[in-house]
């Protein structure tokens, strides 16, 4: 299916609400397809990649609620860390936990925006897809609970037999 008829396709489809044929292969007009073979490596293009990679982070927090959760968890987790001193190996977890929380919401708010620019229409299908990609955030976002208490409770535990020793010395004083 060339363009135009992919266009005039698509057209129909949003003027008499045609369901589109999802069996069809998937046809990108021209100037959407990339070959990326036949691209020099360069140091200048690997710095436009960081740069489109931090835009989309930004459009993410711009975008999603639930990044602005993410963000704060972040943040409380790390500050934590800090206070508590973990250990390189405990970090290790951290960082691990943070950055699959991370992915997995870049993955699903990319799959969502994919889906509504694709289909703005309701469809089941779709929502169904946009379930499941949440679904994935939030078993990511539960097992870096876990792995959050797991290391910091105890560290949390120490400080706070700490201080209501100290506080207790001082009262008996």
């Amino acid at each position: 299916m060339n363009v135009e008829r992919w266009t005039e396709h698509f057209r129909q489809n949003q003027e008499n609400r045609i369901e589109p044929d999802w069996n069809a292969p998937p046809v990108l007009p021209p100037a959407a397809s990339h070959n990326h073979h036949d691209k020099p490596f360069t140091f200048s293009g690997r710095i436009r990649s960081v740069e489109h990679a931090v835009h989309g982070i930004i459009a993410m927090v711009r975008s999603q609620p639930n990044t602005r959760i993410h963000g704060a968890a972040t943040i409380l987790v790390l500050l934590l860390g800090v206070i508590c001193g973990l250990a390189r190996w405990e970090w290790c977890w951290i960082v691990s936990a943070i950055a699959a929380v991370w992915t997995a919401e870049g993955f699903n708010s990319a799959l969502e925006h994919l889906a509504d620019v694709v289909f703005p229409h309701h469809h089941p299908g779709i929502g169904t897809a946009k379930d499941m990609a949440a679904g994935a955030v939030l078993i990511c976002s539960m097992g870096a609970a876990v792995i959050g208490l797991l290391i910091i409770s105890p560290h949390l535990a120490g400080l706070r037999r700490m201080f209501f020793t100290a506080l207790w010395m001082d009262c008996t004083r």
